[in-house]
């Protein structure tokens, strides 16, 4: 009536005689416009959410960089000094190496220094904010092939793309809880990590030959940390996807898209 636009859902059908000939046509339009507004009402609150989510994850982050940098500044550098002194005193006081207790608290005190520099790593690895994604995601890789004693496989090219400083993070973590994985259940002979722009997407995978699961299993996606990869993935618009085999190893692959 006042010349207004409106979103309708037009139905169409035939009409027929007796003799089976069309006479004529039956059109209903329906007036659709508050299913469009509470679909634009619903992308609008998903957006929002996303958002929170993903200050919130950048908060968890900056937070864990902090705690990162104060445990390598203080407590770390004490457990070395202390590492150091008691070496010294040792070397002076019991060269033949008789008393284990000097010997031992020494181990102690280098195993405290190895543990440390572990939950530095895993709190924020270094090689993210000095080296970006692609060499930060080889290092863990590398690292893993070296305890596991197997082949590591890297396909990743991204070109001059430069994502989001929590579109990095978000994919680091998703690689890393895949690893974790591997070193904890695959048993493999080989890694692969791929890693690619794909029509503004960003697909990333992580693949081993090992022992594999059985993906239909509802304990194969809590026992192994896919819902937290799958969390991840979702909170910057993307999709996590698995495969697994028993003895035909294990992919998970992530597709996340990229801001225009």
């Amino acid at each position: 009536k006042d010349g207004k636009q409106v979103p309708v859902l037009v139905s169409c059908s035939a009409v027929y005689k007796e003799d089976d000939t069309v006479e004529g046509l039956v059109v209903v339009a329906q007036d659709i416009s508050e299913r469009k507004e509470t679909e634009r009402s619903l992308r609008e609150s998903e957006q929002r959410l996303r958002g929170l989510m993903e200050r919130l994850v950048t908060a968890q982050e900056d937070e864990r960089r902090n705690v990162a940098r104060d445990l390598h500044d203080g407590m770390l550098q004490l457990v070395i000094a202390a590492e150091m002194q008691l070496t010294v005193m040792r070397k002076k006081l019991d060269p033949e190496g008789e008393h284990n207790g000097l010997t031992q608290g020494t181990q102690y005190l280098s195993e405290a220094v190895k543990e440390g520099r572990r939950l530095i790593h895993n709190l924020r690895p270094p090689t993210l904010d000095k080296f970006g994604l692609v060499q930060s995601v080889r290092q863990e890789a590398l690292k893993l092939s070296r305890e596991l004693e197997c082949e590591a496989v890297f396909q990743m090219d991204l070109g001059e793309a430069e994502l989001p400083g929590s579109l990095e993070t978000t994919v680091f973590r998703i690689c890393q809880e895949a690893m974790n994985n591997i070193r904890k259940y695959a048993k493999p002979k080989k890694i692969v990590v791929e890693m690619e722009i794909v029509e503004r997407k960003l697909r990333v995978s992580v693949e081993d030959d090992g022992v594999g699961f059985d993906a239909d299993d509802p304990a194969f996606e809590s026992g192994v940390g896919l819902h937290s990869m799958r969390e991840r993935a979702e909170m910057h618009g993307g999709e996590l996807r698995h495969e697994s085999e028993p003895s035909q190893g294990t992919k998970v692959t992530a597709f996340l898209p990229l801001e225009d």
